[in-house]
């Protein structure tokens, strides 16, 4: 029988997090109709978009506003790496994404480089959530299944977009390469929301969950629910974040619009697209779902 809202057993059910990543406030033009990082009302803006948490700069503020925080560290080395943890769980932070190396390193090297984040992250209570990133020791599907291999501690944030573009996972038999990275799907802590096109890294945004790019991320995402659920403890949330980057970064694409070059969508909406396809799906997803 479905637990009732009232039942306190469902206040200690693992939940989803609605977050962003602060970057996609940045480089705001007129198609932004979002706040900016330094915007008064920045905190209430989020609150209103059902927004519970950020990651990236402004631990302090963030808590103060009742936000939940996450950081992102850069780490080239073991040595970066166990630096840049300590750093963050000193200010606060609980879950940590890290890039990870360049992607130039031997399978030795880069072993030695997860390795560290698992140590690291157990001795200080946190979790070190590796990225799926371009230009990291995880840029690519295989080469990070293996490491998981060697190294089942290990936990992920999904940025799926960099893999889905940037090995154009449509190339071949979509379906058996979701399957093939079960295995890092399982372990994933954090999710940067953000969807690609197999020749764009960030695609626009659309509420057409049938449209084949769209529907391929939430497969993926609906792998990464179903998975934390199973493994998650009482209580335990997912934080699910936009993280959606300018132009100038050549992340957004751009139009002209009256003379200008501006970006061709609105950033912050959509994000709030995104977030409603994450809430969704999480609902869809649930044991209690009919």
């Amino acid at each position: 029988m479905a637990a009732r809202a009232s039942d306190p057993r469902v206040r200690h059910m693992p939940d989803l997090g609605c977050h962003l990543c602060l970057g996609t406030l940045d480089g705001r033009d007129a198609a932004h109709s979002g706040p900016g990082r330094d915007d008064p009302d920045l905190w209430d803006r989020l609150r209103a978009a059902g927004i519970t948490g950020v990651q990236g700069g402004l631990p302090g503020p963030a808590r103060a506003a009742g936000m939940a925080w996450s950081a992102l560290v850069v780490a080239r080395t073991p040595e970066d790496l166990r630096e840049g943890l300590a750093r963050e769980a000193d200010q606060g932070a609980r879950i940590v994404t890290i890039h990870a190396g360049t992607g130039l390193e031997d399978d030795d090297a880069a072993l030695r480089l997860l390795d560290a984040a698992v140590v690291v992250a157990d001795r200080l209570g946190i979790t070190a959530a590796v990225e799926t990133h371009r230009a990291t020791v995880t840029q690519d599907m295989a080469r990070t299944v293996g490491f998981v291999r060697r190294l089942p501690d290990l936990r992920f944030t999904a940025d799926l977009s960099h893999w889905y573009c940037g090995q154009e996972m449509v190339y071949g038999d979509f379906a058996a390469k979701v399957e093939f990275i079960a295995p890092v799907l399982e372990r994933v802590r954090l999710v940067h929301a953000r969807i690609a096109e197999p020749g764009c890294i960030q695609a626009p945004v659309v509420a057409d969950p049938a449209l084949p790019h769209v529907a391929h991320f939430l497969e993926m995402w609906r792998r990464i629910f179903i998975a934390f659920r199973r493994s998650a403890g009482p209580g335990d949330v997912l934080p699910v974040a936009p993280e959606l980057l300018p132009a100038g970064i050549s992340y957004a694409r751009t139009a002209m619009v009256d003379g200008r070059r501006i970006e061709a969508h609105d950033r912050w909406a959509d994000a709030l697209t995104l977030l409603d396809h994450a809430r969704r799906l999480w609902r869809e997803t649930s044991p209690e779902a009919p």
